[in-house]
């Protein structure tokens, strides 16, 4: 799990450096809310670290050209993006 985190946190960083830009080719328009998963890239999740603690919270699973969200509006966001999904 810590390598996962780890992930999460360097792909959160370039998003949260430049918001609503495209973090990756497969992924883009992400806001704290959202993402949206691009054609080809396989199944995504959108996803926050919430809290001091850094407690990961996860969407519905996005297929090719659809949307992410997150199932409520989370306080204490400190990260955001989106990471592949099975």
């Amino acid at each position: 799990m810590r390598n996962v985190r780890e992930l999460i946190s360097l792909v959160a960083v370039d998003l949260a450096m430049a918001p609503g830009a495209n973090a990756a080719a497969c992924w883009g328009q992400m806001t704290q809310t959202k993402g949206k998963n691009y054609t080809g890239c396989g199944a995504a999740r959108h996803f926050v670290a919430v809290g001091a603690s850094l407690q990961i919270k996860t969407g519905n699973r996005a297929t090719a050209n659809k949307w992410s969200y997150e199932p409520v509006c989370w306080a204490g966001i400190r990260k955001y993006g989106m990471v592949r999904s099975q």
